[in-house]
Parts: C-alpha cells; structure tokens; sequence
C-alpha cells in the first residue's frame, strides 16, 4: 500500500514537471513571481498609508493654524465690542448727568422764585397761616431737591472762593478781614461735589479812613470783581 501511494506522488511530480517542461518554464518561476507580487503589494500598502499619514497631518496644521488666527480674531473683535459698549456707556451717562444737571438748575430757579414770592407775602401783610402754608411746600422743595444730592453753597461770613464764589461788588467793612463775604445776593448750590451755580456775593474791604492800601491792592480787588464777568 505505501508502495502505492509513493508511487502515485512520483506520477503527480511528473505530471507538473511534464507540464512546466510543455510550457518552457522552471519549476520554481511561478512561486517565485508569487512571493514577488505578494511583496509589492504589502508595499504599496504600506506607502499609501504613509502618504496618508503625511496628508491627514499636514491637514490637522493647517486646521490648527486656521483654529489659532480665528480665535485671535475673535479675541480682537471681543475687546473691540467691550471698548465700545464702555464707551456708548459712558457717553450715555454723562448725557444723562447733564440733563439732570439741566433740570436741577431749572428747578432751582424756581425754588429761587418760590423763596422769593414767600418773602413778598410776609412784606405785603399776608395772613400768617397762608404764608405757614407755601413754608410747608418750601420745605417739602427742599427735601426733593436733597434727596437729588443739591446742597446750598455756605457763603456768608466766609472767605472768598474763586471756585464757588461769584463777587459782584465790595462793602467797606472794618469788621471782617478782607475779601470776607458779607452778603449774599443770591445763593449758590453743589450737586454732590460739582457746582451747578456759584454764589452770587458782596466782598468786605478795609473803610476809606483805614490805611491807605497800595496801588497793587486796589488791582487785586479789581481783579476779584472781574474773575467771573
């Protein structure tokens, strides 16, 4: 039997001889060219996913860069836009203040007129309970208007202040010091710490008997009348 077998492994050799021999080929040719093609394509493989690689990388750094100048970009237009809403905010409350300020004065004008209306009743012989009457309502003006932050100037018996004073004239009097305000012909008022009107004010100066002034003095006066004319 193994006889057999090995004689039927010897016909089929030479049987594939045979046919290699009809074809003028060698016999180890075909698993040579086999191998050889098996091989190229493992490395055609393996270069396209190198160049793959290579493309999808090259791919990423530019995304990357793209990502990087849009988010400075973006950056850039973000302190751009806060700059601007700063800036609309603040041109939008010093539009506010002002109007504020317009109509604080426009009411002080009227508190000034209300004072002055008070004082004509009391000198027209005006019943005492309507003059306590519109006293009331002045009081109540003037809490409206601390309430807003007004406050009237203190200006009589002080000593002159270009920044909050108005002078308008001088009054010779030996009892006070020089350039000392002695009346005040209409009175002035601070909304918080800035000024809405100056004081308008009568400055005392040394009496014609008292000792001659120089020249220089006499001009500092002067100058003092016409600081805000």
């Amino acid at each position: 039997m193994q006889e057999d077998k090995n004689l039927d492994n010897d016909s089929k050799e030479s049987s594939e001889d045979k046919g290699r021999e009809e074809r003028n080929e060698p016999p180890s040719i075909k698993r040579e060219e086999s191998e050889s093609s098996s091989h190229e394509d493992i490395e055609g493989q393996t270069y396209d996913t190198k160049q793959e690689l290579k493309d999808l990388t090259r791919e990423r750094d530019l995304l990357k860069k793209a990502s990087e100048t849009n988010l400075r970009e973006l950056q850039y237009l973000l302190a751009d836009f806060d700059n601007y809403r700063k800036q609309i905010e603040r041109l939008t409350d010093d539009r506010i203040q002002e109007k504020r300020e317009q109509i604080i004065s426009q009411l002080i004008e009227i508190y000034d007129d209300f004072c002055k209306e008070i004082d004509n009743l009391k000198d027209g012989g005006c019943p005492t309970a309507i003059v306590e009457g519109f006293n009331g309502t002045l009081k109540n003006f003037e809490s409206i208007l601390k309430s807003e932050g007004i406050r009237e100037i203190e200006s009589l018996g002080k000593l002159f202040d270009p920044d909050i004073h108005d002078p308008v004239g001088f009054e010779e009097n030996n009892e006070y010091p020089e350039k000392t305000i002695v009346e005040v012909k209409q009175k002035g008022y601070m909304l918080n710490n800035k000024l809405v009107r100056p004081s308008t004010v009568i400055l005392s100066r040394k009496a014609k008997n008292a000792p001659i002034k120089s020249a220089h003095e006499d001009d500092d006066n002067a100058g003092i009348i016409n600081h805000r004319n």
